[in-house]
C-alpha cells in the first residue's frame, strides 16, 4: 500500500514550536506504523522558509532518523527556495518553455494557418508560463522580462512563418494578427480574476479570504475604494500575493466603465438628487457618536455646555446684524514679513471678521480672436517642439559645454542642440520602460536598440554628469530663487502657454474658496 505526498508545517517563532512540531511527526509516524504503513527516509526532507538572515537550527527525526535539511523543494509543479524567492522557479519554466516551443516550432515549420499555430503555442508552451502565476508574478522588471522573451521568440517565428511584416523588435502587429495579448497583461487579468473567486466563493479558502482587508466607511462618500492596503517598506513585502491582489483589483475598479444599464441604476429615474435627501442633522448625528465614543461622561458634559455657549454668542451675533443688508464679510489681519522672504503670512490666531458693504467689481472684456482649429493634425514631436523649440536646445548645449570647461573636464567633448533632443529622449523611454540599473540598457541580454543605436553607454552618463541650463556664473550671490537652475523650463512652458488663444467658454471645476456655508 502506497500513500501521496504527505506535507507538515507550522509557523516557527522559537525553539517551544520546533518542539510542537516534532511532537506531531512522531504522533504521525505512530498513526502510520500501527495502520502498517511505513514512510520513506530517504524521501523525507524539511525547509525552513524565512527571509532573515539567521533562522532557527533544528533537527527533526523520524524513527530516530535525522530528516535532511532541502534548500529548495519543488511541490506541485512551483520550485520553492528557503528565501521564498521565485527566481529560479521563473528560470526553470522559461528553460522548459523554450525547449517546448524549439520542439514544436521544427515541427511547425511548414505551418500556414493561424489558428493551428496559436492553439499549439497556447496549449504547450504559454500554459507553462501561467501554471499559477498569481503565486510567483514577478515584481521585478528583469524577471518579468525574462518571461515576455519566450513569447516574444514565438512571434518572431510566427511572423517569419506567416509573412507579418513588423518593425525590428517590435513584435505589436504580431500580437494584434495573432489576437494575442502580452503576459504581464494576463498575469493582471489572473490576480483581479482570482481576487473575484475567492470572494465570491467560487475558490473555497476562508484563509486567504481572511486576509483580504475591505475597507468599510463610516459614513457615504464619493470613494469607490474598495480595499484597505497595509504600507510596507519593502517592495517583496508590497508585492505579496494578496495586498497584489488588492491593489490591481482596485485599479481595475477605479478604471472600469460603467455601461448603460448601470448609470440609469444610479440615477435611477433623475429627478432624486442626494443632497436633497441627506438630512440636515446627518452631520451632527456622526458626531455625537464620535464623541460619545471618544469622551468621558464628566469631559462630555463640559464639552457640551461650551458647544451650546459658542451656538449663543453665534445666535446673538446674528440679532445684532440683521438689519445689515447687502453687506459682506472681509479677513483683516497684522502683515508678518519673515527677514527671509517678501512674502505675508497670517497668523490664524490673527484673524477677524468685519463687516464691510459689499462692491461689486468693474470688469473689462476684450474681445477674443477666434482661432479656427487646425486642418492637419500635428505629430507628437511638433507638439513639442512649439513649447521646447530649437533655441531652448541650443541654450542647453551652450550651458553644458561652459560648465565642462569651467570643471576642466578635459575627457568631454562638446555637445550639440541634437544630441541633447537625444538625451531627453532616451530619459523619457527610460522613464516608460524601466530597468533596475541605467547600464541594463546596453548590456547584450537587456538591450534597448533605441537608446543603445542612438548614444553610447560612457557618453550618455558624460552627458548627465555635464547637463546645465543656466551658467553658474550668471547666478547672482544673493539669490533667492530655488529653481534658478531649472528656470529656463518654467519660463520656456509660460511663454508657450500664453501664446495658447484663450477660449469664451470656460468650465469652473472645484470652489477655490473655502466657506462653511451651503450652496443654494
Amino acid at each position: 500500500m502506497f500513500t501521496d505526498d504527505l506535507n507538515v508545517f507550522c509557523k516557527v517563532e522559537s525553539e517551544v514550536d520546533c518542539v510542537t512540531l516534532q511532537n506531531e511527526l512522531d504522533s504521525i509516524n505512530l498513526w502510520f506504523s500501527t495502520h502498517g504503513l511505513h514512510f520513506n527516509i530517504n524521501k523525507c526532507k524539511f525547509m525552513s522558509f524565512a527571509r532573515c538572515r539567521v533562522a532557527i537550527d533544528y533537527l527533526y527525526t523520524i524513527n530516530d532518523t535525522v530528516i535532511d535539511r532541502a534548500t529548495s523543494n519543488n511541490d506541485l509543479g512551483v520550485l520553492f527556495t528557503a528565501d521564498i524567492n521565485f527566481c529560479p522557479h521563473i528560470d526553470s519554466i522559461c528553460c522548459r518553455a523554450l525547449k517546448s516551443l524549439g520542439f514544436i516550432m521544427r515541427m511547425m515549420n511548414e505551418f500556414k494557418l493561424v489558428g493551428s499555430l496559436k492553439t499549439v503555442y497556447c496549449s504547450f508552451v504559454r500554459s507553462l508560463l501561467e501554471y499559477v502565476s498569481v503565486l510567483w508574478d514577478p515584481f521585478v522588471v528583469i524577471d518579468s522580462c525574462h518571461v515576455e522573451r519566450v513569447q516574444r521568440r514565438f512571434l518572431s517565428s510566427a511572423a517569419y512563418m506567416l509573412k507579418i511584416v513588423h518593425p525590428s523588435h517590435d513584435y505589436t502587429t504580431v500580437l494584434h494578427a495573432l489576437n494575442l495579448t502580452s503576459l504581464a497583461d494576463r498575469r493582471v487579468k489572473a490576480n483581479v480574476d482570482f481576487l473575484e473567486k475567492l470572494i465570491d466563493g467560487s475558490i473555497n479558502g476562508p484563509s486567504l479570504l481572511e486576509k483580504v482587508n475591505f475597507k468599510v466607511p463610516h459614513r457615504t462618500t464619493r470613494s469607490r475604494v474598495p480595499f484597505a492596503i497595509p504600507f510596507h517598506s519593502t517592495n517583496y513585502g508590497r508585492n505579496n500575493p494578496i495586498d497584489r491582489m488588492m491593489r490591481l483589483g482596485k485599479l481595475n475598479i477605479l478604471t472600469m466603465a460603467l455601461n448603460e444599464k448601470q448609470i440609469l441604476d444610479l440615477l435611477n429615474d433623475g429627478y432624486n438628487s442626494d443632497v436633497d435627501v441627506l438630512d440636515e442633522n446627518d452631520d451632527c448625528d456622526d458626531e455625537l457618536e464620535i464623541l460619545l465614543r471618544n469622551f468621558e461622561n464628566d469631559d462630555l458634559i463640559g464639552y457640551l455646555e461650551a458647544l451650546r455657549e459658542e451656538e449663543d454668542q453665534l445666535q446673538a451675533n446674528e440679532v445684532e446684524h440683521e438689519d445689515i443688508d447687502d453687506e459682506t464679510h472681509e479677513i483683516t489681519a497684522p502683515i508678518h514679513t519673515p527677514g527671509t522672504s517678501g512674502l505675508n503670512f497670517v497668523q490664524k490666531k490673527d484673524i477677524e471678521w468685519i463687516n464691510m458693504p459689499c462692491t461689486a467689481p468693474i470688469l473689462e472684456l476684450d474681445d477674443l480672436v477666434i482661432v479656427d482649429p487646425p486642418i492637419d493634425m500635428p505629430t507628437p514631436i511638433e507638439y513639442f517642439m512649439k513649447y521646447f523649440n530649437n533655441t531652448f536646445f541650443e541654450n542647453v548645449a551652450f550651458n553644458t559645454n561652459v560648465y565642462a570647461v569651467q570643471n576642466n573636464s578635459s575627457n568631454f567633448k562638446p555637445t550639440s542642440a541634437t544630441e541633447i533632443k537625444s538625451l531627453i529622449a532616451i530619459q523619457m523611454i527610460m522613464g516608460c520602460l524601466k530597468y533596475p540599473k541605467k547600464e541594463m540598457y546596453w548590456t547584450r541580454r537587456y538591450r534597448v536598440n533605441i537608446i543603445a543605436d542612438t548614444m553610447t553607454k560612457n557618453r550618455f552618463f558624460s552627458l548627465r554628469q555635464h547637463i546645465h541650463l543656466v551658467n553658474n556664473l550668471d547666478i547672482p550671490k544673493n539669490n533667492k530663487d530655488k529653481f534658478v537652475k531649472v528656470r529656463p523650463i518654467y519660463d520656456t512652458l509660460n511663454i508657450r502657454c500664453q501664446q495658447l488663444p484663450v477660449e469664451r467658454n470656460l468650465s469652473v471645476d472645484e470652489q477655490i474658496v473655502p466657506f462653511k456655508s451651503k450652496l443654494k
